[in-house]
């Protein structure tokens, strides 16, 4: 069902219509500081000449509607590719960067004027140079100057000390925008991987591996595989016709287990009917088809709770109405299946989940 927040520190939806204000040439007093280190290594063009999940034998129709699906919409499995291989290459050229900042999290999109060129080349299977923005997030606000805080994210409130919530197509506490050779990448795939255990593998350690949407002291991440707005679980009313699964494990967590497989039931339907997901399925279903998944109870969370609490009520994203019902965040582990192939790699996330009854 492709971890969510820090107080000091967090993933945050902010739009890239913003500027940076790190050097790239810092003054001979100048100590290089981490900014520095990433936009130097996010200056060097990324090249992805390699296999991938691109199926080129599907019909002409097939391959036009997953390539409008992947560049169109913000969370897309080509942003998370992109993601994943500049988060790869930060981490070769800052070695130390994971043992400074163990819940470092990034995201990275395609520049909205990319879209049209990489829908084009993807579909004419020709190689294709474009530009990315960034969005990356530390540990906590004072390790970011507050000046370059608010210069990069204007939405900022400097009398705060957190970041306000906002929907955009990248997001974090810093960002620096693709244009001409700074963030810049091509991509060409040389074929399709072909073998369904190997491609499922690869598939899900890019989504696993990515670093998008950590934070909260790295307790939470979304479903790398859906988009950006909350995830829910669809229950049956004829199976909860209290509708208030919530507050009766809120108010003994032992219901879960007792209601565990309905859960299960729901969240499924609910992630293949995801629209990243469904317009892959329905495309290339050469991909994927279905998903394996098991849950773990972390918390039920009260929509009262988190209106008293600022901590809570900032983590889970008051100011978008994303939480307006009570939730559940929940542990998952989700394997990709592609017929009776079952992926080897499981992807691990911490979800929080709305819940609504049908």
């Amino acid at each position: 069902m492709k971890k969510l927040l820090s107080i000091l520190g967090l993933a945050v939806l902010t739009t890239s219509s913003v500027t940076t204000v790190v050097s790239c040439t810092p003054s001979a007093n100048h100590t290089e500081t981490i900014h520095d280190k990433i936009k130097k290594s996010l200056q060097k063009p990324i090249n992805f000449d390699d296999d991938w999940i691109i199926d080129y034998g599907e019909s002409k129709k097939n391959l036009e509607y997953f390539t409008n699906s992947i560049v169109n919409n913000r969370w897309t499995l080509f942003n998370k590719l992109v993601t994943d291989l500049v988060t790869k290459q930060l981490i070769k050229d800052i070695p130390n960067l994971l043992k400074i900042y163990p819940y470092f999290s990034l995201s990275a999109v395609v520049t909205i004027k990319s879209f049209n060129d990489i829908r084009s080349s993807i579909q004419e299977q020709t190689k294709v140079t474009f530009n990315y923005d960034v969005g990356y997030n530390l540990e906590q606000l004072q390790d970011i100057p507050a000046s370059d805080l608010q210069a990069s994210n204007p939405i900022w409130d400097p009398t705060s000390d957190m970041l306000a919530l906002y929907d955009g197509s990248s997001f974090g506490q810093f960002i620096i925008e693709g244009v001409d050779n700074q963030n810049q990448m091509s991509f060409e795939e040389k074929s399709f991987i072909s073998d369904d255990k190997a491609r499922l593998n690869y598939l899900s350690e890019m989504l696993n591996n990515s670093r998008s949407i950590v934070a909260y002291d790295g307790d939470y991440r979304k479903f790398l595989m859906m988009e950006s707005y909350i995830s829910y679980a669809k229950l049956n009313k004829v199976d909860f016709p209290e509708e208030d699964l919530v507050k009766q494990i809120h108010n003994d967590e032992s219901i879960f287990n007792m209601k565990k497989n309905l859960l299960l039931k729901g969240i499924h339907n609910s992630v293949m009917k995801d629209g990243n997901v469904e317009s892959l399925v329905k495309s290339m279903p050469s991909i994927l088809d279905d998903i394996d998944i098991d849950i773990s109870l972390v918390r039920a969370v009260l929509t009262s709770e988190i209106k008293a609490d600022k901590k809570l009520e900032y983590v889970y994203g008051s100011k978008s109405n994303y939480y307006s019902k009570d939730m559940l965040v929940v542990n998952a582990q989700i394997n990709l299946k592609k017929g009776d192939v079952v992926s080897d790699v499981t992807i691990n996330e911490q979800l929080a989940l709305k819940i609504s009854y049908v």
